[in-house]
């Protein structure tokens, strides 16, 4: 036998209780008291005073002696002493494994769960406390004793980098403490959250500088992500004022308009390149462009949502002075959600620029409003009296340059003709990707008449033959019905399958058609004649149609979701980090 083997030592477990099962026979009882004398016992009464001895050499054998290949005998070994209550099955793992290793499965739990391995030993907690990777990202949920021990879980964990708070009113957070967040040296991002309606948060104390006391040495901070839909006081303009030389992405959803005075061209944003502004309160408060563009010159990304554009953002974009480049030139990605509303400044002679042409580096334009003003802004809509006529300098622009779009969404109506100068060029070179269009949102309406609507509406095949790429993943229609004349809830959306069949790579749809019967089977054809489809996005399904298609969808392999309005956009927030 090979005593750095545990094959060897299990075979003797095993031989034993093969013994003392038979122990009646005089030949076993013989071999049993040359066993216990050999093993210096008092009794062979009890199995476990036999088998202990061995287990006990083999696992010191095997640790010791062997070559450090670990076999299921080894596993064995190690039950039986972990089922006879042995020491030596008590094996800690921050003893054995390599520091790496444990910082790497530490680094994959939660925060509640990194809190109860702290209170295994004063051995695990030193070495957690001492481990910057495993609290690197901090999620923060509903704790048990709110805010009652905040500071200090936070004083001993300076290596804090992305701290996320759900709700912080379940810790109590106060000026004081949001000050405390500002000192975590390590810090880079921040989500603060308030999950309760009607939560009005402490008003600031006097004689702090804008209401937020804050250290001396801040932090770093270049993630700032906050959900304050329905609270007052809290310090929103004074978080972003506090870290304006460092932010690179600001992502504000909140029911309050002070944030909008730190955007002034006098203190910009010199590193910002991902600004998302999203009010969630009554109306649609005016934001200035002018002042947008001038405070965020390095902007990459853009997404605005329940405002109302004061200023041509055209004109905002051109240079300031004589000599001046046109601003915004890093911009990627430009979204204006379906709550925005624009404040109607056209002219049919007015000396600004196309807004495409402006934005050379823009590679994603995403209008999800229903305003004809949305796409007016970027010139190419057909408005209710006619296209929009801008001049430059006196001298119409018919051939201006645009950017080479991979993502282009509009819930508006566009002409095809205009449309083509934004879309041929990226199709023709392969590049374009997302693909969404309406074409009856903003003509007639919903319920025009079915007569109107059928010669209204253009059949895609043929008035946006020139979309079609092998590019294209992402294919999506809204607003559309080509039902001959008829009850007006009558569907036909055949021409949008005709078109479809046009792209060959397209694994993600949008088919948002309106309120009409017949949009189910329609969902259905697109699973089984469509195998490239992975990804359906609508909101119509429901009740036994909707568990039909879910159905259906395992069956052929596709997922089928049910989004209201629209597909949801691309912009990611703190749920990615």
């Amino acid at each position: 036998m090979n005593p750095a083997s545990p094959v060897g030592y299990c075979r003797v477990v095993k031989i034993i209780r093969l013994l003392v099962s038979k122990r009646s026979e005089p030949e076993v009882a013989r071999s049993l008291a040359v066993i216990v004398r050999d093993a210096r016992l008092s009794s062979a009464t009890r199995f476990a005073d036999l088998v202990k001895p061995f287990i006990r050499c083999g696992i010191h054998n095997t640790k010791t002696y062997g070559k450090g290949l670990v076999t299921k005998y080894h596993m064995v070994l190690h039950r039986m002493a972990h089922s006879l209550g042995m020491a030596e099955a008590k094996r800690d793992p921050m003893r054995t494994l390599p520091r790496e290793l444990i910082s790497l499965v530490f680094s994959f739990l939660d925060l509640t769960s990194l809190c109860r391995c702290k209170r295994v030993s004063k051995e695990w907690a030193r070495i957690l406390i001492s481990d910057k990777a495993a609290w690197a990202h901090v999620h923060m949920t509903r704790p048990r004793n709110p805010g009652r021990y905040f500071e200090k879980f936070l004083r001993y964990r300076p290596g804090i980098r992305n701290l996320i708070m759900e709700d912080v009113q379940d810790f109590g957070l106060t000026t004081a403490r949001v000050g405390t967040l500002c000192a975590l040296q390590d810090l880079r991002r921040l989500h603060l959250g308030i999950a309760k309606k009607g939560y009005a948060f402490p008003p600031p104390e006097p004689n702090k500088i804008l209401g937020l006391q804050l250290p001396r040495r801040l932090c770093a901070l270049t993630h700032l992500s906050l959900r304050i839909t329905e609270a007052r006081n809290f310090v929103i303009p004074e978080l972003m004022t506090s870290f304006r030389e460092t932010l690179e992405d600001i992502d504000v959803v909140s029911g309050s308009v002070r944030h909008l005075a730190t955007f002034d061209a006098n203190n910009p944003f010199p590193r910002l390149k991902r600004l998302r502004l999203f009010h969630t309160g009554d109306g649609f408060p005016k934001i200035q462009m002018e002042n947008l563009v001038s405070a965020c010159p390095q902007l990459e990304e853009l997404c605005i949502n329940g405002f109302t554009v004061e200023n041509d953002l055209p004109s905002a974009l051109n240079p300031a002075q004589p000599g001046e480049h046109t601003r915004w030139l890093n911009l990627r990605r430009l979204i204006f959600g379906p709550l925005t509303k624009h404040h109607r400044f056209l002219s049919v002679r007015c000396p600004v620029g196309h807004l495409l042409p402006t934005l050379s580096s823009l590679e994603h334009l995403e209008l999800l409003g229903q305003d004809p003003c949305h796409a007016s802004d970027c010139r190419f809509v057909a408005d209710e009296d006619g296209p929009v006529n801008v001049y430059i300098d006196e001298e119409p622009s018919e051939h201006s340059p645009f950017p080479i779009l991979k993502t282009f969404r509009c819930r508006t109506t566009t002409e095809p003709k205009l449309l083509q100068h934004v879309i041929s060029e990226a199709a023709e070179k392969g590049v374009l990707e997302t693909l969404e269009l309406s074409i009856g949102a903003s003509l007639e309406g919903l319920h025009m008449s079915t007569q109107h609507r059928e010669n209204r509406q253009p059949r895609p095949a043929e008035a946006y033959s020139f979309t079609v790429c092998d590019g294209v993943k992402s294919l999506g229609l809204y607003d559309f019905n080509w039902a001959p004349a008829g009850h007006y809830s009558a569907f036909d959306g055949e021409p949008f399958l005709t078109w479809l069949a046009m792209f060959k790579s397209v694994e993600t749809v949008a088919f948002y058609p309106g309120a009409y019967s017949g949009v189910a089977s329609m969902v259905i054809r697109i699973m089984k004649e469509f195998p490239s489809v992975k990804v359906i996005y609508q909101d119509r399904l429901e009740g036994a149609d909707w568990d039909h298609a879910r159905t259906l969808g395992k069956k052929y392999g596709v997922e089928v979701k049910h989004v209201k309005g629209y597909a949801p956009t691309a912009y990611s927030g703190y749920e990615a980090w």
